[in-house]
């Protein structure tokens, strides 16, 4: 657990560095005026959706053969035994480390570039940047085995809305709510992941 806070704890601190040093928007800015119940509700929501989708997926073989794939790996990062402390500073490390450096950094740091450099319309350079910044993010999730393709596509969708919420609300606290309550979730179904379980 502590080696994955103390990465997570260094990208969030060199993201935010970076972002300082570009001259981008503060990385913990507060949404936009008006947007922020609606960005921490869609990312509550969104967060939602995707946890009761997934026990639902449960009864599909696909899913379950993901579950199982990715049952060992977690418990080796949070140890057989954790609980609910151990859960939540991991999946807070993660959500705030992976959401700075790619919807607080890279995603307005490309729609900049896109928009001085590339002379594309303000509105077209920040589609292209959730959509860049998205890939990017996937490649952080790969499928090192073939039962973790839904996985990485899925870390692809919700690189699109992730970063469509941090553009439209102006602020990192939609996703990382979100992100931290995906990741919550599931590390803890995983731990008590059993296999042959449907």
């Amino acid at each position: 657990m502590l080696p994955s806070v103390l990465v997570y704890g260094a990208l969030t601190l060199v993201a935010a560095l970076m972002a300082a040093l570009a001259g981008l928007p503060s990385l913990f800015s507060p949404p936009f005026e008006g947007r922020a119940g609606a960005a921490l509700g869609a990312g509550a929501g969104l967060a939602a959706l995707v946890v009761l989708g997934g026990r639902l997926l449960e009864r599909t073989e696909w899913y379950r053969r993901m579950g199982e794939v990715l049952r060992d790996p977690v418990k080796l990062l949070l140890g057989q035994k954790a609980g609910v402390p151990e859960v939540s500073i991991v999946a807070a490390s993660s959500a705030i480390g992976e959401e700075t450096f790619f919807r607080g950094l890279i995603q307005p740091g490309l729609a900049r570039l896109f928009e001085r450099n590339l002379h594309f319309e303000p509105r077209a350079a920040v589609l292209l940047a959730i959509g860049v910044t998205a890939v990017a993010f996937t490649l952080l999730h790969p499928p090192w085995k073939r039962e973790l393709r839904p996985w990485t596509i899925f870390a692809l969708l919700m690189g699109l809305v992730w970063g469509a919420i941090a553009a439209w609300s102006g602020s990192l606290a939609g996703p990382v709510i979100s992100h931290f309550l995906v990741n919550f979730c599931n590390l803890r179904r995983l731990l008590a992941w059993e296999p042959g379980r449907g």
